[in-house]
């Protein structure tokens, strides 16, 4: 006897799921400045004899930090949105549900997340974190490195300290360079999701009739699309809190474990389930 494909559950899961990893965020926040982070900061207080007012290396932590912060609040207002919006995948027809609003929010998550993640990678120097964090608060994520050999803050502490004592301070705009990003954080499927979420966001021609389409395929098509989503940016939201805290020299926090392993399963349902609507939904 043939036993059942356990299939992929109402979007109220992703919800409940998408909440669960929200409402983890602040404690990887609250975790002390241990390992390689404590390190650099302490080594960087005893440099800072120029008159530098804000340390660059904790400059990186706090801007990583907002970022992480904002992209947590996406994940849960997502979360809300599926929750309260009347959505239950197989159960309700999907016309009525919030079907293109979730997309931005996803975008947003996806997005903040990579932005903490480039600030917070272990593997980088605290230089080349410090003039990310200048690059960031500039709008420009495409800084590489800060100062010159010898010179180990050069016009990044400059920037750094007419920054802190409110002087007026450059940002530029088209100079993101986000898509780049994203792609280092996921080479394997991070520019595409970030494309499909962009897409959905600016509603395209092409990508509104698809939408349309896929409303009225049925329950089963709008579950896989809430359910992408949800697992985009929830993924990007558990690799930024990784980097925080590979950075601060501890482990995630034990609720993390049990998170990480459902999102692995669910995700598992969710290519299960794709590969199973294909020869249905696309001919």
């Amino acid at each position: 006897m043939t036993s059942q494909r356990e299939g992929l559950p109402p979007v109220s899961a992703a919800g409940e799921f998408a909440a669960g990893i929200s409402q983890l965020v602040r404690p990887v926040l609250d975790l002390p400045y241990g390992g390689q982070a404590a390190a650099e900061i302490e080594a960087d207080d005893r440099r800072l004899s120029s008159g530098i007012v804000q340390n660059p290396v904790m400059a990186s932590h706090e801007i990583a930090g907002i970022y992480l912060n904002g992209a947590g609040e996406a994940l849960h207002t997502l979360s809300e949105v599926l929750l309260r919006g009347n959505v239950r995948g197989r159960q309700e027809h999907p016309v009525a549900a919030p079907y293109v609003s979730t997309a931005p929010l996803a975008r947003t998550a996806l997005e903040y997340s990579a932005k903490a993640w480039w600030l917070q990678r272990p593997s980088d120097t605290a230089r080349i974190r410090a003039g990310r964090a200048l690059g960031a608060m500039r709008g420009d994520f495409t800084v590489r490195d800060a100062g010159e050999p010898g010179d180990p803050w050069g016009k990044v502490g400059a920037e750094l300290e007419r920054w802190a004592s409110g002087q007026p301070f450059r940002v530029t705009k088209g100079e993101g360079k986000i898509t780049a990003v994203i792609r280092e954080m996921d080479p394997v499927h991070g520019e595409d999701h970030y494309g499909y979420l962009s897409d959905v966001t600016h509603g395209g021609p092409t990508t509104v009739l698809r939408i349309f389409g896929q409303t009225q395929a049925g329950p089963m098509s709008a579950a896989l699309e809430q359910w992408a989503r949800t697992l985009i940016a929830a993924r990007a939201v558990t690799t930024a809190c990784r980097a925080v805290a590979d950075l601060r020299g501890a482990q995630l926090p034990p609720p993390w474990n049990d998170v990480i392993a459902l999102g692995e399963h669910y995700a598992a349902l969710w290519s299960a389930e794709y590969d199973a609507a294909l020869p249905d939904e696309h001919g």
